[in-house]
């Protein structure tokens, strides 16, 4: 469920979305390209929850800063979302696009 849900809450409140509007996108902001960054951002997010929630006070200090976590993610995918892609991603696909010249002749 946190793979999926995990930026419902900033959608609800960043975007004004209802809920299953904020549902939908969130899924389908997980499962966008790559899929290994937000496997990274749940492991982090879940490795942050669980040292938090095994001691009773450590909640209190680890819980905001998964919180900012998560935002800042949610921040970054949704810059990429409005801005396409990078210009590295550009450079890279223009590069596979375009075939290398031969060699001048006579050389």
């Amino acid at each position: 469920a946190v793979f999926f849900l995990i930026y419902m809450l900033p959608l609800m409140t960043d975007q004004q979305m209802g809920l299953l509007e904020a549902v939908k996108e969130s899924a389908r902001m997980s499962l966008e390209e790559p899929i290994s960054e937000h496997l990274a951002v749940v492991a982090v997010y879940v490795v942050l929850g669980s040292i938090g929630n095994s001691t009773g006070i450590g909640a209190l200090f680890t819980q905001p800063y998964s919180c900012l976590f998560v935002l800042s993610t949610f921040e970054h995918k949704r810059r990429r979302l409005l801005t396409g892609p990078s210009a590295e991603d550009n450079n890279r696909q223009a590069a596979q696009e375009q075939p290398v010249p031969p060699p001048p002749p006579g050389n």
